[in-house]
């Protein structure tokens, strides 16, 4: 049996010779195309109000960011490991 939350978990998992070398900051992105695209940032002048008659569906949009180890410097990760970052959200 299921229950409705507000919760939202983002796991990612690097494998060996993945991602090696210090972590410092992640990101959620919504990207309209694979693989990754530039998209210019059409962010209104009276940012930061809402304006709902721009079209955002064509362009990336940045939902979330952190930088990692926050007080103790960056996540290393040597070449033969494995890491596991979940990222939750909720409202």
């Amino acid at each position: 049996m299921s229950y409705p939350t507000n919760v939202c978990d983002f796991t990612v998992t690097f494998g060996v010779g993945e991602a090696v070398g210090p972590l410092n900051e992640m990101g959620l992105i919504r990207s309209i195309a694979m693989p990754l695209t530039t998209a210019t940032n059409p962010v209104p002048a009276t940012f930061p109000v809402y304006d709902p008659t721009i079209d955002l569906s064509t362009y990336d949009i940045l939902a979330n960011y952190t930088t990692m180890g926050q007080g103790t410097g960056p996540i290393g990760k040597p070449n033969n490991s494995v890491l596991t970052l979940t990222w939750r959200l909720s409202s």
